[in-house]
């Protein structure tokens, strides 16, 4: 079996800024558990019927089903045009 070599991408030598705004702006909607605490969301959860638990699983379940075409499909397909390391990293 034949590997590949893998190269890190330096982000301190960027040739193109707007593959740094771009990244900056892709990263900040990463949905980390950290940063949004949910405990805070149980007493609220608890509330709600059961019906409304079920539509608002329903619609995150729809969003995260369209992230996921996206990923899967869109952002892959523009990969091939990616002229610097930093375009492809913004697209993977």
């Amino acid at each position: 079996m034949k590997l590949s070599r893998i190269s890190a991408i330096n982000w301190n030598k960027i040739q193109d800024d707007k593959d740094l705004e771009v990244w900056n702006r892709l990263t900040s909607n990463f949905w980390l558990p950290e940063k949004v605490p949910l405990s805070n969301d149980i007493p609220a959860w608890q509330t709600l019927s059961a019906a409304e638990q079920q539509l608002t699983i329903r619609v995150f379940t729809g969003l995260t089903l369209l992230d996921t075409i996206q990923n899967i499909a869109g952002a892959p397909s523009l990969m091939a045009d990616a002229i610097t390391p930093h375009e492809e990293a913004v697209l993977s």
